[in-house]
């Protein structure tokens, strides 16, 4: 329960501060502040310097993912399939997703990848979407799981993992084992595994 802020060059603890919470995910950090989600479904956001809260907003589940951040906006994605964009300043809900979910899924969900442009992240239904981070209208949508089998069990398709960018590329990988590759700027199919 204690969040301890350290001095990454000399490992100096710069501040530490008893949580009456339980963090769900893992931490975020921007140039000014950190981001955590906890158990009681809320996002809460620290100054990174003296670790007073800014602000905290209610999600309507629990996020047991980091939420990720431009400097700008903090998006954040809850077990219950929604995806929450959040100005960083103020705390401001800017837009919010909600995914269809399967039947049966893990408990889990994937962190989202936050840049200048667009928000990326996948959903327990195996779908990775971009996202405009002005108002989180869709740039596009691919397949990353395709369910496959007779059970609910055999058709599980989550991709709980974070989305790797690597210059015009987008990799990402499901629960059933299959890798793809992606066009970044337009979710084409370049190669699956």
């Amino acid at each position: 329960g204690t969040l301890t802020v350290l001095n990454r060059l000399s490992g100096k603890v710069e501040w530490e501060r008893a949580l009456e919470e339980t963090v769900s995910g893992g931490l975020e950090i921007d140039s000014e502040r950190l981001y955590y989600a906890t158990f009681q479904g809320e996002l809460v956001c620290l100054d990174l310097n003296s670790g007073n809260q800014i602000w905290r907003r209610e999600l309507t589940s629990e996020a047991i993912s980091a939420p990720s951040s431009n400097g700008h906006m903090v998006a954040v994605q809850t077990i219950d399939g929604k995806l929450f964009a959040f100005d960083a300043t103020e705390g401001i809900q800017r837009w919010r997703y909600d995914s269809i979910g399967p039947i049966l899924s893990l408990r889990g969900s994937a962190s989202p990848l936050v840049s200048k442009r667009f928000t990326l992240t996948s959903f327990a239904n195996g779908e990775m979407l971009a996202f405009d981070n002005r108002n989180g209208s869709t740039f596009w949508k691919a397949v990353i799981g395709l369910p496959q089998g007779r059970t609910e069990l055999e058709r599980l398709v989550d991709v709980d993992g974070r989305p790797v960018i690597d210059a015009e590329r987008v990799y990402a990988a499901s629960y059933q084992g299959r890798v793809v590759s992606l066009n970044a700027a337009t979710g084409e199919e370049v190669w699956s595994k």
